[in-house]
């Protein structure tokens, strides 16, 4: 008798645990994939700000004639003390006499770099008169008259990550080069021997004068100037600024009742354990406590993109409400890579991430459902009634409330069933809700759902670029579906009494969007930095915003005439 454990194995039996394996293998490896993909979509932007060989042309432009304007009129009264050969000496009274315009200069985008910017003044003449006082009784002062020609100035710029999520910008690897010079003695009060003696030191050590003290004050004017241009956008920008004037949308004409329903405008502010309520007049109020985080999610980068290479900077873009501790729980889409406008200074691109987060935070808030009863609105207490004397009242234009239930009070009560989504598509937004509208009718204690409807609506903002470069828009419903929902004990009405009802929850819903809307989104911008000439398109499922840069020159005036001297 053969043992059990001698029987042949079944041949299917190694490929069996191939594939158990395979299969394993793949789930581990699906694992890393998914994980990896989790932490890339945490550090996507929401909104990307590029500013391309053209704004980094304009800005050098900018600074090169601020400097050739203020370098006309330096005068640096302290420039260095120091000690040759026991003999102690102060340089002091650096004037520029004059500065030619240079034969190139240009700002190098370097991608997959550290320092990213490159900043080159290429072949220009320099002249200056310095003093230098010595201590040697015979020789207490002399004032040189230099000439440098062919002068060439370089530094690199490098863009940092601060510990605050802001750009921090350093200035280093500076350079002062010159192919000759020529020193001549101005004025003197010393013997001529001596005086020569001095001058072939000083012209030796020129070389280092201009490298180690002239060029680090115009590195420091570098700096410091970016620095300006981005100090003023904070990490934290507020979403409103002022108080707008809201703008009513036209009444509509259906009936009275829905008419006087639709001024009341009253919108529930807070989630569903609390009841007060907030009129659409006091949105933006609310709004003030939003604000755009505009904290850098990578460090800046160049990224080659031919023709044409841009500086990115990635923002983190959500919009929430001050002292939240809760973020949104999804994350920005990647945003696909185009060239945008040619000769465009600066593309803002803004994903659907930004319009999301700031609708779930709304959402989470309670702030997008509505409440409507003579409590929250008592002006309209006799108007929400089922029995009237005058026939303004809700019974009168849906009389099978006042036949089953007379001498009640009526409320409406509209909630989302989830957060509305914004929808970036190649050419639109559009924004989308589901959501619950439930009428009752109270006395007392009293209180009976009457009415019912699943709501499912698609709406198109209409956005806009103002020519003040503000972000505004005007809600208009694309799509609107009512359907009644069919329970026992609730009351069917006809058609035109459904649409009605619509009419009214539509009227709603656009005034508190345009509450939001027209009231505009500000682009950021700073004390020395503006925008200009902007335009906005769709394109790669994102917003882009293309305008040019505009720098004060009055505040980079007085930055320079603070900076070298």
């Amino acid at each position: 008798m053969k043992s059990a454990y001698n029987a042949p194995r079944p041949p299917c039996l190694p490929w069996l645990l191939c594939y158990c394996l395979l299969v394993a293998a793949w789930n581990v490896e699906a694992r890393r994939r998914s994980r990896l993909e989790s932490i890339a979509a945490a550090n996507n932007p929401g909104i990307i700000l590029r500013i391309t060989n053209d704004g980094f042309m304009y800005l050098k432009d900018t600074i090169e004639s601020v400097l050739r304007h203020q370098l006309s009129r330096v005068r640096i009264a302290h420039v260095q003390n120091g000690t040759f050969l026991r003999v102690r000496f102060a340089l002091h009274d650096f004037t520029i006499v004059r500065v030619s315009p240079a034969a190139v200069a240009n700002v190098e985008l370097r991608p997959q770099l550290t320092r990213q910017i490159r900043l080159v003044v290429d072949d220009f003449d320099f002249s200056f008169t310095i003093s230098v006082s010595t201590s040697l009784r015979n020789c207490p002062v002399v004032t040189f008259l230099v000439h440098l020609l062919h002068c060439t100035f370089s530094q690199s710029i490098q863009l940092k990550l601060s510990t605050s999520k802001q750009i921090q910008v350093t200035a280093d690897q500076c350079s002062f080069r010159f192919a000759t010079s020529d020193v001549e003695v101005a004025e003197y009060d010393c013997k001529k021997g001596l005086t020569n003696i001095i001058k072939n030191i000083f012209a030796k050590r020129l070389h280092q004068l201009m490298q180690e003290n002239f060029c680090q004050r115009l590195a420091s004017f570098t700096e410091q100037t970016l620095t300006r241009v981005v100090q003023d956008i904070p990490v934290k920008l507020p979403l409103y600024k002022q108080q707008p004037q809201i703008r009513r949308p036209a009444s509509f004409n259906r009936t009275s009742a829905a008419a006087d329903m639709k001024r009341s405008n009253n919108v529930n502010n807070n989630n569903n354990n609390n009841n007060n309520s907030v009129s659409v007049d006091d949105m933006t109020a609310l709004l003030r406590d939003f604000y755009v985080d505009l904290g850098l999610t990578k460090v800046p980068a160049v990224v080659n993109a031919p023709p044409t290479k841009y500086l990115m900077i990635a923002m983190k873009g959500e919009i929430v409400k001050q002292n939240s501790a809760e973020a949104a729980p999804f994350r920005p889409k990647r945003i696909g890579n185009t060239p945008g406008r040619r000769g465009a200074m600066m593309h803002l691109i803004f994903t659907d991430f930004p319009i999301n987060s700031m609708l779930y935070h709304m959402y989470r808030a309670g702030m997008l459902d509505y409440k409507l009863s003579s409590e929250s609105s008592p002006k309209m207490a006799n108007f929400l009634r089922t029995t009237c004397d005058d026939l303004m009242c809700v019974g009168f234009g849906i009389p099978e409330l006042e036949m089953r239930f007379p001498n009640h009070d009526v409320e409406a009560d509209f909630r989302l069933h989830n957060p509305p989504r914004a929808v970036f598509s190649s050419d639109q937004v559009s924004v989308e809700f589901d959501g619950q509208l439930d009428l009752y009718v109270t006395r007392g204690l009293y209180k009976q759902l009457v009415f019912s409807y699943d709501i499912s609506a698609e709406i198109d903002p209409q956005l806009s670029l103002d020519n003040d470069g503000q972000l505004r828009g005007k809600a208009r419903f694309k799509r609107f579906e009512m359907k009644p929902k069919r329970s026992p004990g609730q009351l069917q009405l006809v058609k035109l009494q459904n649409e009605i009802i619509g009419d009214v929850l539509k009227s709603l819903v656009e005034a508190k969007l345009n509450a939001i809307l027209e009231n505009g989104f500000g682009l950021p911008q700073s004390k020395v930095l503006k925008l200009d000439k902007a335009a906005m398109n769709m394109e790669k499922n994102a917003l882009w915003l293309t305008a040019d840069l505009s720098l004060d020159e009055h505040e980079l005036q007085q930055l320079a005439a603070d900076t070298i001297k």
